[in-house]
């Protein structure tokens, strides 16, 4: 386990902890040569290396290492709270998208337990890069928000909806669901992770009372408005993840008793009806 830990932190570019090691080997060192030297790379070619597949794959199976074998090992095989985990993933900056979205993973899946005090840390620390301006317009580290939210939706629904982490979390999906609805996303698969996760919120909450809560101060859209209006997007592929979902929003009007056919009618306006709009660029 420790060995994993320090190499989650070679493959974000972090020093490792092997201090004990390290002085294992100089005791036994007795060829009279002087230590190694090695470089450090720059922060700009270790990210490029988080970002390749094998760095990917290696941090994936170490982080799942560190967190499904505590659970096995456990008698009641509930999910386990990793404090240094936790903190390690905070105290990333550069490669924070990388191991954030490999323990959010593990979060979703109910193997880590997340505090509401992480909870909030997490939010503060999403909300600090999404600032910047170099993040503030990065795909990928928006569809790691759609992640996050989507992964963190059995804990602010119930245990973290009031508060302050409460509002963190409503002000999120409030600053996704008005850059949709402004027409700012120009990435296919932003907009469709949006409709992954708007999905997955209605089934958990098809009242939409945790999302109500904030509407009046921020005016925008509630998730059962903004899935209709995806069956228009301009991506085909979107389009179809909006016709999927949009077809649940049948049961959740049934739940919530609204009706029906004002439902179908407003997913019917916001269909295709001119198909040559969308292929003449490619005859």
């Amino acid at each position: 386990m420790h060995t994993l830990r320090n190499l989650l932190r070679v493959v974000v570019g972090q020093k490792p902890d092997d201090s004990a090691f390290v002085h294992s080997i100089e005791v036994e060192d007795r060829d009279s040569f002087g230590p190694i030297r090695t470089i450090q790379p720059s922060p700009k070619a270790r990210q490029q290396k988080s970002d390749s597949a094998a760095y990917h794959c290696i941090a994936e199976v170490s982080m799942a290492f560190l967190v499904v074998v505590p659970v096995l090992q456990s008698a009641s095989g509930d999910p386990i709270r990793d404090k240094e985990l936790t903190e390690f993933v905070l105290s990333s900056d550069d490669n924070f998208r990388l191991v954030a979205s490999l323990f959010f993973d593990n979060v979703g899946r109910r193997l880590l337990k997340l505090s509401v005090t992480n909870l909030d840390n997490f939010l503060q620390k999403i909300g600090a890069l999404l600032g910047q301006y170099k993040y503030s317009r990065c795909e990928k580290l928006q569809l790691f928000v759609c992640h996050f939210l989507g992964s963190t939706l059995h804990l602010w629904l119930h245990d973290s909806a009031n508060g302050d982490v409460g509002e963190h979390l409503r002000t999120l999906c409030h600053w996704l669901s008005n850059m949709l609805k402004d027409n700012k996303i120009r990435s296919w698969k932003l907009r469709d992770g949006i409709a992954r996760f708007l999905d997955k919120y209605l089934t958990h909450d098809p009242n939409q009372t945790v999302w109500s809560r904030g509407a009046s101060e921020f005016q925008d859209m509630s998730p059962a408005e903004l899935l209709p209006m995806l069956g228009a997007d301009e991506d085909i592929r979107v389009r179809f993840r909006a016709a999927v979902a949009n077809a649940r929003l049948f049961s959740v009007a049934r739940t919530i008793g609204e009706d029906a056919l004002q439902l179908y009618d407003n997913i019917k306006k916001c269909l295709t009806t001119d198909l040559y709009e969308y292929v003449s660029p490619y005859l």
